[in-house]
C-alpha cells in the first residue's frame, strides 16, 4: 500500500500520547466521535458527539487526564469495545 492509499483507507490518525491515564487518541471527523485507548485496558472507548474544536483542545492541553476528567468523562455517551 502506497501511503496516499494508507491515507484514503483510514478516517482518522491515531496519536500516541504521553500520559499515565491515556494511551492513543485518534478523532473521527466524519462521525465527530472521539475514540481513546487507556493504558490499563484493552477495550477502545468510543465518545460520540464529541466537537472538533474541543479534540483540538484535548490535543494541545497540559495533561490529558485531568482534561478527560474534567471535561469528557461524564458528559458524553460512550462504546466500549
Amino acid at each position: 500500500m502506497t501511503p496516499d492509499e494508507t491515507a484514503v483507507s483510514k478516517p482518522f490518525r491515531i496519536y500516541k500520547l504521553e500520559s499515565s491515564l491515556i494511551e492513543t487518541a485518534a478523532y473521527n471527523k466524519a462521525t465527530s466521535q472521539l475514540i481513546l485507548k487507556f493504558k490499563n485496558s484493552l477495550d477502545l472507548y468510543t465518545y460520540d458527539g464529541f466537537p472538533i474544536l474541543m479534540f483540538g483542545e484535548f490535543m494541545a492541553s497540559t495533561s490529558y487526564g485531568s482534561f478527560f476528567h474534567k471535561i469528557i468523562k461524564g458528559k458524553y455517551q460512550f462504546t466500549k469495545k
